[in-house]
């Protein structure tokens, strides 16, 4: 699959009803929003694909595929990749995993899914 990078430190606003604050992005607690900076991308990422890397014409590790822009409005409707898909920057990919590594867990909270 090939794609171009758009953006670079794109705003992402996901829904997260968690209480806690999310390292990788901000929070607004009064509406459970949580912005993330992220990748944007063209590479389709649909289900079963997201979590694999978003690599350069060199090979080089640029991010980890995460999320797309969707047109469905409510968390039961599933409409699929619209062109836009986003990456977690491969910096903060290793962050994240260099807590796991070294402590066993990371220390931000989110997941990206909600719970009802």
């Amino acid at each position: 699959t090939t794609g171009i990078i758009s953006a670079l430190n794109r705003p992402v606003t996901t829904m997260n009803r968690s209480n806690s604050r999310d390292l990788l992005g901000s929070r607004d607690s009064s509406s459970g929003v949580v912005v993330t900076n992220a990748i944007q991308t063209s590479a389709a990422i649909n289900p079963g694909n997201s979590g694999g890397a978003l690599v350069n014409a060199n090979g080089e590790l640029i991010g980890i595929n995460s999320s797309i822009a969707s047109l469905s409005s409510s968390n039961s409707e599933q409409s699929g990749n619209i062109g836009i898909g986003f990456a977690i920057p491969s910096n903060l990919a290793k962050w994240i995993a260099d807590q796991i590594i070294d402590t066993g867990k990371a220390t931000h909270a989110f997941l990206g899914i909600s719970v009802r």
